[in-house]
């Protein structure tokens, strides 16, 4: 779960902005590859993405934006219950992008497609 600062807490200084486009007005329960959240902070705009990863769980997953606060979460347990055997890794992956600035959704987009599709290499030794 991410929960950003307290000048936040009151929606006027933050908004949503998912990689479908939804806001806090109607991004919750969807399932998007990432989520921004970003607001006044000192006078100046920053924000934080969460990408979820192709391998996660049930992805996309659900989103819990919280309507008023400064809060989210991928919530994959909305869609329906599951179990997680004691002794098997439950194994999640997420990337954090830390920003100044309104969210750029396509260099976000692109941030998040090198995180989901990294480039593949192949070295071979010369003869």
């Amino acid at each position: 779960a991410v929960r950003c600062h307290r000048n936040w807490l009151d929606p006027k200084n933050s908004e949503y902005l998912t990689s479908e486009g939804k806001t806090r007005e109607n991004g919750n329960q969807t399932r998007p590859r990432w989520v921004d959240l970003a607001g006044v902070i000192d006078k100046k705009v920053s924000g934080v993405t969460v990408m979820d990863h192709p391998d996660n769980f049930r992805f996309p997953q659900p989103v819990r934006l919280h309507p008023v606060k400064p809060y989210f979460c991928f919530a994959p347990m909305t869609v329906d219950s599951f179990s997680i055997v004691p002794g098997t890794p439950f194994l999640s992956r997420y990337r954090f992008y830390v920003h100044m600035g309104k969210p750029d959704a396509a260099k976000i987009e692109m941030l998040w497609r090198d995180y989901a599709e990294p480039p593949r290499v192949t070295a071979r030794l010369a003869a």
